[in-house]
């Protein structure tokens, strides 16, 4: 294994821990309110084309009636492939350690890895091997605080209704005309002590982002995902069948803007299913392989394939719909760029999805191929993919 190797493995372990030891910090000796806590709303069951579109979930009752005798792990046990191994543990501190504040994502970059909260950023260094150190903690509250970082900048997403962009804002529903939504840019030169310089509007806000590096122009493209557009929202009316594309200067951050608001869906996309699979109104989430030119998206209702050669206009060359899949959440290239490995979030991501009542199908994986036809590349359906342990009812 090459030094290089060693390290990323080191660097992934460790990451796993910060983010895995975190949540279970944040909810330890929390009671629930129902016997259920992670069953949906009455009012999310039923998701309307179109409309403000929640994830699919299951009712309490629907929880209660599911069939997990088969589960082989009690209260507070862990399991894991043998191949993974506890090394540390840095719960989290102060207000990132509510039970509201979930941690969202992490980026990594020169052995420092940038942890996002819903309450703001934490950054970690990693770089002596069993022993992470916090070097920082931001407070920025604005859900979900997605992250990724560009050479010495760092970006954030801000899916949330606030009365301005910085992160000195109060919480606004999203229904007043001064609420703010979009991406905030921090200055990390000094991961020590990362400065804040700007943020960007974006419509519908910012659920996540992707950050494509554009040297030739020396700039970052960021991809901005965002969906539920309701007709209440004066700043994200539907319909909602775009991303917004913006533009990072290395040397000018604090003139970022937004360049293109490319329409992927101008058929409107996939209507849905009431309580079966949600509407396209827009992306959650988007992967780039640039040194491929291509794109893969996980768009609610479908699943999509991306020509972006020319990454400020990036075009759908094949999407896909799959009646197993509740809410196309994420999706993931292999390093050949010949397989897309696209997840559902069946459940809200909370909801226990592996059992015989749920079956193998459906809250799975989804395989597909990237095959050469005569008129493109497609995408080919190959499998589907669940661990094959049974959950218990109350297991999140």
């Amino acid at each position: 294994m090459s030094d290089k190797r060693r390290y990323m493995r080191m660097v992934g372990l460790v990451a796993a821990t910060f983010l895995g030891s975190a949540l279970l910090v944040g909810v330890a000796g929390v009671t629930p309110a129902s016997a259920h806590p992670e069953a949906c709303d009455e009012h999310e069951h039923q998701p309307g084309p179109h409309d403000d579109v929640s994830e699919i979930c299951f009712t309490e009752e629907e929880i209660a009636a599911m069939d997990d005798s088969g589960a082989t792990l009690a209260v507070d046990e862990v399991a894991s492939t043998a191949n993974m191994r506890l090394i540390a543990n840095l719960p989290k501190e102060g207000s990132f350690a509510t039970q509201a504040a979930f941690n969202s994502d992490l980026a990594f970059s020169h052995g420092i890895a940038y942890a996002g909260n819903y309450e703001g950023f934490a950054v970690f260094d990693l770089r002596r091997s069993g022993a992470p150190r916090k070097l920082a903690q931001v407070s920025c509250p604005g859900s979900q605080n997605d992250i990724s970082v560009y050479e010495d900048l760092l970006i954030l997403s801000t899916d949330q209704g606030r009365s301005d962009g910085s992160c000195t804002s109060t919480r606004l529903v999203e229904e007043d005309p001064a609420s703010w939504e979009g991406i905030k840019v921090f200055d990390i030169s000094d991961p020590r002590r990362p400065e804040y310089i700007t943020s960007v509007e974006t419509d519908c806000g910012s659920h996540t982002h992707t950050t494509i590096p554009d040297p030739r122009h020396r700039r970052a493209l960021v991809y901005v995902s965002s969906y539920r557009p309701n007709a209440a929202h004066p700043d994200c009316q539907p319909p909602h069948d775009k991303i917004s594309i913006v533009e990072v200067k290395k040397n000018a951050p604090e003139r970022a803007r937004v360049i293109n608001e490319p329409v992927l869906f101008p058929d409107g996309g996939f209507p849905g299913v009431p309580g079966q699979t949600s509407a396209t109104t827009g992306c959650h989430d988007i992967t780039a392989y640039p040194a491929k030119g291509l794109a893969a998206g996980a768009c609610q209702g479908q699943g999509v394939l991306m020509d972006i050669r020319d990454p400020v206009n990036p075009v759908v060359i094949d999407s896909v719909t799959d009646p197993n899949f509740a809410f196309w959440h994420s999706a993931t290239f292999n390093d050949a760029a010949s397989t897309v490995v696209f997840t559902d979030e069946l459940g809200g991501g909370s909801g226990p999805t592996c059992n015989p009542t749920v079956g193998p199908n459906r809250g799975a994986d989804a395989i597909y191929r990237i095959v050469n036809t005569p008129t493109g590349k497609r995408l080919q359906f190959a499998s589907y993919f669940k661990i094959d342990r049974v959950k218990t009812n109350t297991e999140n």
